[in-house]
């Protein structure tokens, strides 16, 4: 495919830079969803369509300044990094990506122990 199109925040760096893409701009995009609901913010923000673009082709990804990350264990957002890879040949595919996913839904993405500390602090709050 060379045209261009996709959603800004979501759409693959080559898309931006109008380079021939693949099926794997999916796999992008699903990193983006994937950051998005856990931490509700997208992975490259910006005060316009032009800045998130910039963003999207050249800044890394960063979970430090979102504490709702901190419960989020290091299986899951390596799995996130390897979605949102900027290189379209080191981004897994679809089948693969799904494949990585089962075996951290299997480890838990969230650390149990942390969550179990949360839930106990939440129920001595409301009470």
């Amino acid at each position: 495919m060379v045209k261009c199109s996709g959603s800004p925040g979501y759409a693959a760096p080559e898309i931006f830079s109008n380079k021939h893409h693949c099926i794997k701009v999916d796999s992008f995009s699903a990193g983006a969803v994937l950051y998005f609901m856990l931490c509700g913010r997208l992975p490259f923000e910006g005060k316009n369509v032009k800045s998130i673009i910039k963003r999207t082709l050249a800044h890394e990804v960063s979970f430090d300044n979102h504490p709702k990350f901190f419960k989020v264990t290091h299986q899951c957002k390596s799995f996130i990094l390897k979605l949102l890879e900027k290189t379209p040949e080191n981004r897994p595919s679809a089948e693969k990506a799904a494949s990585q996913l089962w075996n951290i839904k299997a480890r838990r993405a969230v650390d149990p122990h942390r969550a179990s500390i949360d839930t106990h602090r939440a129920h001595k709050e409301s009470a």
